[in-house]
């Protein structure tokens, strides 16, 4: 059954996607799958695979998390049992709780040395020079031998994917990299963004004049921390009574809106946006697919667009280099609300729409399968890594959404997310 585990502290356990990890006790062994976590301090899907128990394990007793000593320098974690279950034959339930003041670090180098593999416009997938523990490198920049820049999209060790900057050169074939480990990707953000059409970069695009930015932020920020946040105790109001009514969504939390556009999904979306500057909620547009245009001007039609920001993505680009513009459009459109969140302003994100985000990870996919081989992709681990993955890598922007508390500012931001299929 699965176990939840609630860490004090930033929860750095959770940058791992998926790892083997064992919960160790005299009385108790337990080969367990590591998954990624809902919020940045609660980490939750931890199932034991190979449980072999003695006995209940009472509550307040102690264990211990361990995972291989080739993964993590140390490799122990010091835990606490919150709550024990029931025994029911050769399973066990519990929560713990990690103190973090002895919890191992994950050593990683300052810089990471990655080679060009392939090269799709844009869109480059390098391979790491050598091997390295598990974690999240998205978000940092990488340096090319040629000069050239990008951001990291997403990880799939030893795989890194890339998207070099649409303001300089792109990468060429079989050159050299460096990733440097504490250099993240940042970009401007204001509060004169709104009313404004710009790239993932912050740059204004439609020939418009420079406007001033006040600060900057990652591209790809962490997940909220539970910590800040309050629980959730006002609506966002969309202006369709039937969505408000049947279906409703409070500040600080996602709604998914899934179908055609015939079926007027992205009317939907707009209309949101568009009560939101009745309500002095704060908006900002995601546009992945192309058509930006048009949702501009009836933005600037119903009297819309001075509360509203857009961001754009160049769907004129080859297919995965305009898809892994996507990803990072939507990110700067996260980027850009959590600034005014932290302001203590109310934010609605819309991402229109997540298919650039599918196409990115089928992408991933297929790189692994080039590198490794079919049978190795269909093993029924590395099928139950990619689901652990997977999630990882939807959860970076999912879960940047949240209403926080007044010593975080008080602000919201939710997030309306188009899909044309599951």
């Amino acid at each position: 059954p699965p176990c939840n585990l609630q860490a004090r502290g930033p929860a750095r356990m959770q940058r791992v996607a998926a790892s083997s990890m064992a919960v160790h006790r005299p009385q108790y062994a337990a080969a367990v799958l590591f998954l990624v976590a809902s919020r940045s301090h609660v980490v939750e899907s931890f199932h034991t695979i190979t449980p072999v128990f003695g006995q209940r394990m009472a509550t307040g007793s102690t264990l211990s998390l361990r995972r291989p000593s080739s993964q993590l320098t140390a490799a122990s974690y010091p835990a606490r049992c919150l709550r024990a279950g029931s025994q029911v034959l050769r399973t066990m339930s519990m929560a713990a709780t990690i103190d973090e003041s002895s919890e191992a670090q994950v050593q990683l180098p300052k810089e990471l040395s990655l080679n060009v593999v392939h090269c799709d416009g844009r869109f480059t997938t390098l391979e790491l020079a050598t091997e390295v523990p598990s974690a999240i490198l998205q978000g940092r920049v990488v340096t090319f031998e040629s000069g050239a820049e990008g951001v990291v999209i997403w990880q799939r060790l030893p795989l890194v994917f890339v998207l070099c900057n649409p303001h300089g050169p792109g990468a060429r074939p079989a050159e050299s990299a460096t990733l440097k480990v504490k250099h993240n990707c940042t970009i401007p953000v204001s509060a004169s963004f709104l009313g404004q059409v710009v790239d993932y970069t912050g740059r204004p695009v439609d020939d418009a004049a420079d406007f001033s930015a006040e600060e900057s932020a990652h591209l790809f920020g962490q997940s909220t921390k539970q910590s800040d946040m309050a629980t959730i105790s006002k609506p966002l109001h969309t202006g369709i009574t039937a969505v408000d009514s049947l279906t409703p969504i409070g500040k600080g939390q996602n709604m998914l809106v899934v179908g055609s556009l015939a079926l007027g999904r992205r009317q939907l979306a707009i209309d949101a946006a568009v009560h939101q500057a009745k309500e002095g909620v704060a908006c900002v547009y995601v546009s992945t697919t192309g058509g930006h245009r048009a949702i501009v001007e009836e933005l600037r039609a119903r009297d819309a667009m001075h509360n509203t920001a857009v961001v754009v993505a160049d769907a004129s680009s080859s297919s995965l280099e305009g898809s892994a513009e996507g990803v990072a459009a939507a990110a700067a459109g996260a980027a850009l609300a959590e600034h005014l969140r932290a302001q203590g302003q109310d934010t609605l994100v819309v991402v229109d729409d997540l298919e650039q985000h599918k196409s990115v990870w089928d992408a991933t996919e297929r790189a692994l399968v080039d590198k490794f081989g079919a049978e190795v992709a269909d093993a029924n681990g590395f099928l139950a890594a990619a689901s652990s993955e997977m999630r990882a890598y939807y959860s970076t922007l999912f879960q940047r959404v949240g209403y926080m508390n007044k010593k975080a500012g008080g602000g919201s931001m939710s997030m309306l997310l188009l899909l044309d299929r599951p």
